[in-house]
């Protein structure tokens, strides 16, 4: 089993006496921009999910800051060049009638700490607040919606980053009021040769209404009550393929949605899903992944220079590390984490080993 590991490096800057809580200084949106291909999404370290916002105008990682949001997914390659990988399995909250083409929503409020991220899409149904935590292998999502319209959770099981990959066969299922599971099958980008990843999501309450879509760049098919849905873009590169759930949130305005993955079955997504994210707790995942950050950067000491006025400056750089496979894995967890990894400065002066410093 070979493992790619990519690293992006967030910096923050701080002039202190004492040392302060590490993670506060870090910020997630430093080389998401000009060229530097990272995501500002949600992660832990060593995490094969990076659940992350994608848009339009994007490079290799999916996310462009100028661009408009699509919607959210499960994996990203981040401060990597070339062409793109992963950007599976996109969930995009709408609200009002059931719209599953063409999604794309102005953003505003955005903001990301370690293992965190929070954005407001606005859409003619009014402004839905998106917010995003991570374990090793699940992304969870909590979607406030506006007040007086159905709240909608389009998943595509078809989804990638960009266009130098193909979707060779897609499923995707609803398994009951609460479930959905699926698969897909990819080649190409990066790493030309052909992946299977699977997934098993849960909602925090049932779904009012739910059903299956297609689209390609002609026409979108919503199909009610359908609970199997199959697809590929093997002749079609432009072909969707999902799922759709319809929340109530006229009272309870909050809809809360967690996505294990695997690459060895949907029953080992779902036993992810089940170990990593028991029960719904938002804020103490969020803690969880926070607290990771913060042993990992109890692990670090970079001494800086002097300020012209004889300040000391200290630049701390938070590695921030995930694990990429480039062949599927057959251990438990689908994808295992690497012992050590190359860790770059942008500027390119040095390099520096880092041993695991996960669980």
């Amino acid at each position: 089993m070979r493992a790619r590991c990519a690293v992006a490096l967030l910096a923050g800057w701080s002039l202190f006496a004492a040392e302060p809580r590490l993670t506060r200084l870090v910020d997630p949106f430093v080389g998401a921009d000009a060229g530097g291909n990272t995501v500002p999404g949600a992660a832990v370290p060593f995490g094969f999910v990076e659940l992350s916002p994608d848009t339009t105008n994007a490079d290799t990682s999916g996310y462009a800051s100028a661009g408009q949001v699509i919607g959210f997914s499960a994996t990203h390659v981040s401060g990597t060049g070339g062409d793109s990988k992963y950007g599976n399995f996109r969930v995009t909250p709408t609200a009002g009638p059931l719209r599953v083409g063409n999604l794309r929503f102005s953003k505003s409020e955005e903001s990301a700490s370690p293992g965190y991220y929070a954005v407001t899409l606005t859409g003619d149904g009014g402004p839905i607040h998106c917010e995003l935590t991570a374990t090793r292998l699940t992304g969870v999502e909590r979607f406030t919606f506006p007040a007086g319209a159905d709240g909608n959770v389009i998943l595509d099981a078809s989804s990638r980053v960009k266009l130098a990959q193909i979707a060779t066969h897609v499923e995707v299922d609803i398994v009951d009021e609460t479930h959905l599971s699926g698969t897909a099958r990819f080649t190409g980008g990066w790493n030309p040769g052909a992946y299977t990843l699977y997934f098993f999501a849960a909602f925090n309450r049932p779904m009012k209404n739910w059903g299956a879509w297609t689209a390609d760049l002609a026409s979108t098919l919503t199909i009610p009550g359908r609970s199997h849905q199959v697809g590929d873009q093997t002749h079609n590169y432009a072909n969707q393929t999902g799922a759709f759930a319809v929340f109530d949130t006229t009272k309870d305005r909050v809809v809360e949605m967690k996505l294990g993955v695997s690459f060895v079955s949907v029953e080992q997504a779902r036993s992810n899903l089940e170990s990593e994210a028991p029960g719904w707790d938002f804020e103490g995942l969020h803690r969880q992944a926070e607290d990771a950050w913060g042993r990992c950067s109890r692990k670090s000491k970079w001494k800086g220079a002097r300020t012209p006025n004889g300040a000391s400056s200290t630049r701390l750089f938070i590695a921030r590390t995930t694990c990429r496979t480039t062949s599927r894995a057959r251990t438990s967890g689908g994808n295992p984490p690497s012992r050590t990894m190359r860790i770059s400065t942008r500027c390119g002066t040095r390099s520096e080993r880092c041993t695991r410093c996960s669980r």
